[in-house]
């Protein structure tokens, strides 16, 4: 998040956001995560972001739908290269059954049930 607020010093508005690749660039634990969705939150016209290899936790998957949930323009997730548990992937499921914006969510290497990654890949 440091690089973006940096980012944004130099001109660039929230606004200009599209997408966030921070796909196998980890940025710490779930305290950075929260502060990156902050700021995804704040940032309307993203529509990809991408979270591979970050060892996200329960927590960080938690806050992510519930951002993702209200957020107007997200539209492809990455998650991929995480593990992610049962509990985590039925919230994911959920989200895209709830969020008819959400197209995609990138899900390989989990460790998913893959009958809740069928489940997800169906409903998007």
């Amino acid at each position: 998040p440091a690089e973006l607020y940096k980012r944004l010093g130099q001109g660039v508005t929230t606004l200009e956001v599209k997408a966030i690749d921070l796909n196998d660039t980890y940025i710490g634990g779930d305290k950075s995560v929260a502060a990156l969705l902050q700021f995804v939150a704040a940032c309307p016209n993203i529509t990809d972001l991408k979270l591979r290899s970050h060892r996200l936790t329960p927590a960080s998957i938690k806050l992510l739908v519930k951002t993702a949930q209200s957020h107007p323009s997200l539209r492809h997730i990455d998650v991929s290269d995480n593990t992610i548990h049962h509990p985590e992937g039925k919230l994911l499921s959920n989200l895209c059954s709830t969020t008819s914006r959400i197209q995609c969510i990138e899900l390989s290497d989990t460790h998913l049930n893959p009958g809740v990654v069928k489940q997800i890949h169906q409903r998007t």
